[in-house]
């Protein structure tokens, strides 16, 4: 352990699971970490492969499911291509767990995170079933300081698949957060621009579904009759080929697919509002347009309203037809949300999100109080990188306490 102007440096060895590479979502964390931390990412081996590597990979742990965890036996590679415990005093396994010698914390978006390989849709129950002992004994034992899922809905999953006052005790939600740019003033426009953010990793088409992109076509399409020649709709990443005779039908609608990150600003600078209404929480979709002064339209689902306040930085609207809590009170499976979107209807919903397009358009100074209340909050307050980086410092501390 060394030393740092502040105290001493508390050396965090970043674990991120059987393929060595990070979402995104980390790189707020590597490249702002807290003060007197310095995160180990160490170059891993099965992070390297090819492709046709990893294809391979896949393929035999597909043919051996139930009998070999090959993610787990590419997770103890990785660990041991890490080096000792002399080289970090501390292990943060993200989004994922697994056993550590040294002291560790695990953060997690939900319950399913925890586990090791699921066996598939809508076997929630039999998955827990199969691990609760194991799990149970790895989050109790010594060597697991803390938990820190990102949302306190998500810590109820954990507390609800795994029973144990132990466990909830050492959980401390740590929320994500995102830096501000230099340049994140709005910029003057023409039109009334709706965003909705697709998504960039290339996923498949559940993806767009599962943020709602079918449902929010459909209200943007309401909301835009009679108004075509003053709002706009963009969307960024892919939009399934099936919608493609509803986006020619609404006109006014760009694809504006990938992006740079520059390009991205831009396009954030010069949005009115975020109109998102998915099934489940995003991780930093809501961040993203905070940090640029930019109300949001959303929905009720699932840990929501931890990040949206109704009336504070955006407008929220229930859910009428459709749970996004299930079991645990995890977020819904794929089959479920899947069919609901492409073949329910929510009146309730809809009404409401068309109604709250028509409130911020109506109101530039609605738009203004709400956007500054959301970058206020991604600025200085609980979703701001000061206030997750005192938490992270002292829950590290606390693991060498």
């Amino acid at each position: 352990m060394g030393e740092t102007g502040g105290g001493r440096e508390i050396r965090v060895l970043m674990d991120f699971g059987a393929s060595g590479r990070h979402h995104s979502l980390y790189d707020e964390l590597l490249q702002a970490p807290p003060e007197g931390i310095r995160y180990v990412v160490p170059r891993l081996p099965v992070s390297r492969f090819p492709k046709a590597a990893v294809h391979i990979y896949h393929r035999i742990r597909s043919g051996l499911e139930g009998k070999v965890d090959l993610a787990a036996v590419a997770r103890r590679v990785n660990r041991a291509a890490a080096g000792s415990g002399a080289d970090h005093d501390v292990v943060h396994f993200a989004n994922h767990l697994d056993p550590a010698r040294e002291p560790f914390v695990a953060d997690f978006e939900q319950a399913l995170s925890l586990l090791h390989a699921p066996t598939g849709t809508g076997r929630v129950e039999a998955d827990f079933a199969r691990i609760r002992e194991a799990r149970t004994r790895l989050m109790e034992s010594a060597e697991c300081k803390f938990l820190l899922p990102w949302t306190e809905q998500g810590a109820k999953t954990v507390w609800a698949a795994f029973p144990s006052a132990k466990i909830r005790k050492k959980t401390k939600v740590v929320r994500l957060a995102m830096r501000v740019p230099e340049e994140h003033k709005p910029i003057k426009h023409d039109k009334f621009r709706v965003l909705f953010l697709g998504t960039s990793n290339l996923s498949g088409e559940w993806n767009f579904y599962y943020r709602g992109g079918h449902r929010m076509l459909k209200v943007f399409e309401r909301f835009a009759r009679g108004r075509k020649g003053s709002v706009e709709l963009v969307v960024t990443g892919e939009i399934p080929q099936r919608e493609r005779p509803l986006t020619e039908r609404i006109g006014c609608c760009r694809a504006a697919g990938l992006l740079r990150k520059e390009e991205m600003g831009h396009l954030f600078r010069t949005s009115d509002v975020l109109l998102y209404p998915a099934y489940a929480t995003p991780g930093l979709a809501f961040l993203e347009a905070m940090r640029y002064h930019m109300p949001i339209a959303t929905t009720d689902a699932w840990a929501n309203r931890e990040i949206v306040g109704h009336m504070e930085n955006g407008l929220v609207t229930p859910f009428t037809e459709f749970k996004t809590r299930g079991k645990f009170g995890l977020p819904p499976m794929l089959d479920a949300f899947m069919d609901f979107e492409l073949n329910c209807s929510d009146t309730g919903l809809e009404n409401g999100l068309v109604q709250s397009l028509e409130k911020l358009y109506g109101s530039p100074r609605l738009r203004s109080r709400l956007g500054e209340n959301g970058f206020r909050q991604v600025s200085a307050g609980k979703c701001s990188i000061g206030e997750r980086n005192r938490r992270l410092r002292k829950i590290y501390e606390a693991c060498l306490s």
